[in-house]
């Protein structure tokens, strides 16, 4: 799997149109049309409650797309504040539809908040090395390369390459977590990079990664190289979404098996030589 995971995706966009969805039930339960339920909420007096009715949603719902570490408790603020002003317009007017949205608020909220709290599902958000969708795209790269580390250059050839790093064959790899700089020339343009050589078990045979430690000039100079290389279709098989990826495969497996709902790395994904 090379995209985000369904699940979260899923869950997201559901925050996002759920003030589209209480709009319509509201007016519904009112038994007003949805152009005088729209008036009425823009009026001075209802223009705060509403805001919050209809932002907290959606800034949940961003915080959960984005996964992050503050994404738990943003949500948490701000389902609190959309608990908080349904249950103030509970008080107010005991209506059925104010109860219902009330409920709904609150059994929502307590069952997002389990899911967070379902240890495969906070480690993703609590670490971005689970996040297997947010690896740079690498690209087939087989290029001449110089590299250099305490003084002494060494050549080797460039496998593959992306915006974080590369991974270079050599019969004389550096030691591993060494820094050591690389230079090569492609159409016309020098590039000149620094980073720190990684060895993974039996790949260090072969030849090694290198993760970059950019600067300004050097995170410009990668870019455009990649850029480039993506124009030419030069992108890793192995990187490219398959039918796993779908959204058709993924609601089957649900189904069928009961799996998906839980973000899981692929069996197969381990950090690739050039990985942040």
């Amino acid at each position: 799997m090379k995209r985000r995971p369904w699940s979260i995706v899923i869950l997201a966009l559901l925050h996002l149109l759920s003030p589209v969805a209480n709009m319509l039930f509201n007016s519904y339960m009112a038994a007003l049309p949805l152009r005088i339920y729209w008036a009425f909420a823009l009026q001075p007096r209802n223009v705060v409650y509403y805001s919050i009715q209809w932002l907290a949603p959606i800034i949940a719902g961003l915080a959960i797309y984005l996964c992050r570490k503050w994404s738990f408790f943003l949500y948490l603020l701000c389902m609190t504040a959309l608990f908080l002003i349904s249950f103030v317009e509970f008080l107010d007017h005991s209506s059925a539809a104010v109860f219902i949205e009330l409920i709904l608020v609150l059994v929502i909220n307590t069952s997002i908040v389990g899911y967070f709290l379902i240890p495969a599902v906070r480690a993703v958000y609590i670490n971005p090395r689970l996040r297997w969708w947010e690896s740079d795209a690498r690209y087939q790269f087989e290029w001449p390369v110089t590299f250099t580390q305490d003084m002494t250059s060494f050549r080797g050839q460039i496998r593959n390459i992306s915006n974080s790093g590369l991974f270079i064959l050599s019969e004389t790899p550096p030691i591993d977590a060494s820094m050591i700089s690389i230079e090569f020339v492609h159409d016309n343009n020098n590039y000149r990079f620094v980073g720190s050589s990684i060895q993974h078990g039996q790949q260090s045979t072969l030849g090694f990664g290198v993760r970059f430690q950019h600067d300004t000039t050097s995170r410009r100079a990668i870019r455009r190289l990649t850029t480039k290389l993506k124009a030419l279709g030069k992108v890793l098989p192995e990187r490219l979404p398959t039918k796993e990826d779908s959204f058709l495969f993924w609601i089957t497996t649900l189904i069928k098996t009961g799996r998906g709902l839980i973000p899981r790395p692929p069996s197969r994904n381990r950090p690739p030589p050039d990985s942040k």
